[in-house]
């Protein structure tokens, strides 16, 4: 199994689990998008914020209708997100990029399960970088 191929993986079980948007980034673009609605994303640079949350190694939950602010994932582009968790794949004080799972449903609600999952997810990906 290839690396990309266990990243997709990891993502799709994300998705198909919480059925939202799951999605992997390096430290410079998104390598791997789930679902079709927002596909069109993937090999875009990531933005400013999340370089720098990244650098930082800041994990992030908001949700705009309980006042949190949502960061932009890609450069010059908005998406209308209401909810997201960022959680940096860092291993051995290295960030090697993110997992990020959201959703533009103003309705839905991450549970701590979704939260744990994509925590999860992070930590697998993470271990397949050498120290």
């Amino acid at each position: 199994v290839t690396l990309g191929t266990f990243m997709e993986s990891v993502a799709d079980g994300i998705g198909e689990l919480t059925e939202k948007t799951c999605i992997i980034t390096d430290t410079d673009e998104v390598l791997y998008v789930t679902g079709k609605k927002y596909s069109d994303i993937k090999g875009k640079k990531i933005s400013q914020e999340l370089e720098e949350a990244l650098r930082e190694g800041k994990r992030i939950l908001s949700d705009k209708s309980e006042g949190g602010r949502i960061i932009q994932i890609v450069k010059e582009e908005q998406l209308s997100l209401e909810n997201q968790v960022v959680v940096p794949i860092v291993n051995c004080g290295d960030c090697f990029g993110s997992l990020v799972l959201f959703d533009s449903d103003r309705e839905s609600k991450f549970s701590s399960d979704d939260v744990k999952l994509v925590q999860l997810g992070a930590l697998f990906l993470s271990k397949q970088f050498e120290c």
